[in-house]
């Protein structure tokens, strides 16, 4: 009778764990991924269950690049065409040459007199950026922006409006100030052989907090960034899909910071599903910029 008992009691106890356990750990079936998510071990995995395998071929390839500065663009299309990725330039928008409205007087000027001081943005007020395709809005609270830097905001812009206007399924979008490593063409094609079943953004290139991301436990070759991550900056290496390009055309039509923090948004409300690639390691050397960022300076006063 004692060790029915005993027996008996083991067993209930072995149910009452497996239910604690069950309500500490969430599985979540989404996308093609299964979520396990715990507090009782304080982490998270991801089991990528699906696969969305592309083609080269599917993709097309951007370098967005002043047309003021060939040497820029000539490097990257000599390092894209030595790992036979076909590309087209995207002229940047030049920030000097970007007409901007203050939206209460109407007051009209360009990113130049920015540069040379002949005007000042002022701070909290409202300011219409007159994008080639579109109008954006600019709060200027927090850190003033450069001629440089609203440049960059429409030059982004102008790239999601080519994608979305010409119905283009993914794209690659790079700056022109990177280096790619070696082994870049294998390290690319694992990459997009190893894509999950829905994504919107894959980041070649990103700094955030490495407590805002989650690993994928059967695919070592990218990292998911958690909902409400903030901030990821990084935009020199990108691919974007058609959804995600029209999305982060609406969350950046407002901003009051720079590119990177509009395409967060959309990040962290999972409108926009993001990973980070991790076996490619790019870099953006300070000899291209004479260790200077072409936004920086176009804000300086010469």
């Amino acid at each position: 009778m004692k060790n029915f008992l005993s027996k008996t009691i083991i067993c209930l106890t072995a149910i009452i764990m497996a239910i604690i356990i069950y309500l500490y750990i969430n599985r979540n079936f989404m996308n093609g991924e299964v979520k396990i998510s715990s507090r009782i071990f304080k982490n998270e995995l991801i089991f990528q269950t699906k696969f969305n395998s592309i083609s080269k071929k599917d993709i097309q390839v951007f370098v967005i690049s002043l047309d003021r500065t060939p040497e820029r663009y000539e490097t990257m299309k000599n390092q894209l065409q030595a790992n036979d990725i076909i590309h087209q330039k995207f002229s940047a928008v030049d920030g000097y040459n970007l007409n901007i409205v203050h939206s209460k007087t109407g007051d009209k000027f360009c990113g130049k007199d920015l540069k040379d001081m002949k005007i000042s943005i002022l701070p909290n007020e409202r300011y219409d950026i007159l994008c080639p395709s579109s109008k954006s809005s600019y709060f200027s609270s927090g850190r003033i922006f450069t001629a440089g830097e609203f440049g960059c905001h429409c030059s982004h812009r102008e790239i999601w409006h080519k994608i979305v206007s010409h119905n283009i399924e993914y794209a690659l979008v790079l700056e022109d100030d990177i280096i790619f490593p070696t082994d870049f063409q294998k390290k690319f094609t694992d990459l997009i052989n190893n894509l999950p079943n829905e994504w919107g953004v894959i980041y070649l290139y990103a700094v955030v907090d490495p407590a805002k991301k989650i690993k994928i436990k059967n695919n070592s070759h990218i990292i998911k960034f958690r909902p409400n991550s903030h901030l990821v900056y990084g935009t020199v290496a990108y691919l974007i899909t058609f959804k995600a390009a029209k999305e982060m055309l609406a969350v950046s039509e407002g901003f009051s910071g720079p590119i990177d923090e509009s395409m967060s948004k959309a990040i962290d409300t999972e409108k926009v599903r993001a990973y980070q690639a991790l076996q490619i390691s790019l870099s953006t050397p300070d000899h291209l910029t004479k260790g200077e960022s072409i936004i920086r300076s176009m804000g300086r006063a010469s």
